[in-house]
């Protein structure tokens, strides 16, 4: 059985506002993110990464949504992300399938603390059997704004 990795490297971008007394605040804990999908000789199998970590901060001034959406060129792999929130105060909406183009989408919702917290992410690469070995490079843009 012959092994042809396909790469996926994944820069995390934020966007929030400026760090201050009261302001929202995302950042991400592992940035570049690699995820490697074998291939076995019958197709691409699945790539996971859980390593990362998604930390914010709200504020006072209303309840507060995180959003995700990806940037690259072209988009060769699929590639999703989830978030194990570890917080009373904040609901994951589950998984999101991340593609090239696509708006933001609702990642973390409900967001009613400015005290911080933070989830485990889980980014999840496939190909499809045809597909052949290559990379994609991702920027995975995180935004906290208002709900």
């Amino acid at each position: 059985m012959r092994l042809r990795p396909l790469a996926l490297a994944l820069l995390a971008g934020l966007a929030g506002l400026p760090v201050e007394a009261g302001a929202q605040m995302v950042r991400v804990t592992q940035n570049p993110v690699d995820i490697v999908v074998p291939f076995t000789g019958g197709g691409f199998g699945v790539g996971v990464n859980e390593s990362a970590r998604l930390i914010w901060r709200g504020s006072f001034l209303g309840v507060h949504k995180i959003t995700v959406q990806t940037a690259l060129p072209v988009q060769r792999y699929d590639l999703s992300v989830d978030a194990d929130v570890e917080a009373l105060f904040a609901t994951s909406v589950g998984p999101v399938d991340l593609s090239a183009g696509a708006p933001p989408q609702d990642f973390i919702v409900n967001i009613i603390t400015p005290v911080g917290r933070n989830a485990r992410l889980r980014y999840e690469a496939t190909a499809a059997p045809a597909a052949e070995a290559g990379v994609d490079v991702h920027t995975v843009v995180y935004t906290i704004t208002q709900q």
